[in-house]
């Protein structure tokens, strides 16, 4: 799944590069590179943690097109079962979205992206061995250029996942934030 998951921001970045490439009098602004922290909470569990990966790309001075990739994981003890299907378990989230983004100022954008999200259950003590499930998923953020050469961006995220053997909906919760070069 973790190749399809690439091959989907991959084809996302590629195509809203390339649809720019089509107008001849287009020139392309800046793009931000950006690495940071993710942290995914699911109800009534610990939080996840893990890393985001972003790449913007500025059409122009006021629009854009940003992509991200989510990864976090965490291992549940048998204290607090998920749901009451999963105990001891190690929980994997992964998550592919693409968006706008809209420069409100020199300083700030916001940004909106929407993708796929997918949760990985994985247990040696349970008669469930793995469990995987695909969601869409969310999110939004702010994106703050303290310096011409620098982005800070801080987001939330978030997926529902419904799984046949659970009587509700997993929730999660995302936060991420992150620092870029702007080039």
């Amino acid at each position: 799944m973790k190749r399809k998951l690439l091959s989907t921001l991959f084809i996302t970045g590629l195509l809203a590069t390339s649809s720019v490439y089509a107008q001849n009098d287009f020139k392309l602004e800046k793009t931000t590179l950006s690495a940071g922290y993710a942290q995914v909470k699911m109800a009534g569990q610990n939080p996840m943690h893990g890393g985001v990966f972003s790449i913007r790309q500025e059409i122009n001075s006021q629009f854009g097109v940003l992509a991200t990739a989510t990864y976090a994981q965490n291992e549940y003890d048998l204290n607090k079962p998920i749901n009451t299907f999963f105990k001891d378990v190690n929980a994997r989230y992964y998550s592919v979205m693409a968006g706008p983004t809209i420069r409100l100022n020199d300083f700030i954008s916001v940004y909106g992206t929407a993708g796929m999200s997918q949760i990985q259950f994985k247990s040696q003590s349970s008669e469930l061995k793995k469990l995987k499930k695909n969601a869409f998923s969310w999110g939004a953020g702010l994106i703050i250029n303290p310096a011409e050469m620098v982005s800070i961006s801080l987001g939330y995220e978030n997926s529902r996942f419904k799984f046949k053997d659970a009587d509700s909906k997993i929730i999660l919760d995302g936060f991420v934030a992150n620092i870029g070069y702007r080039f």
